[in-house]
């Protein structure tokens, strides 16, 4: 039902998107700041339902050490693959 080539039909004179890749310097910074702002959203869930500060600091550390490895390897899995990219 949808094409990649939508752009065409909305604007003849607008240029296909470019993928410009990620670095893998890139990926971590990307995976370090999504994790900080993740943790500490689920952190404050965890203190305001228990009112202890120190389950809070629990989860964090077990949260940010599992997450931000599983988060990298999904992103640099994903740039393994060619689907759904746009060729330049």
């Amino acid at each position: 039902m949808f094409d990649d080539r939508w752009y065409y039909l909305s604007d003849a004179k607008a240029a296909p998107p470019v993928n410009m890749g990620q670095t893998r310097k890139r990926t971590l910074i990307k995976a370090t700041t999504w994790r900080a702002i993740a943790s500490l959203t689920g952190a404050a869930i965890v203190v305001a339902m228990t009112g202890h500060l120190e389950h809070g600091g629990t989860f964090l550390a077990a949260d940010v050490s599992l997450k931000m490895v599983f988060y990298y390897m999904h992103e640099r899995g994903w740039d393994a693959i060619s689907w759904g990219i746009l060729a330049d």
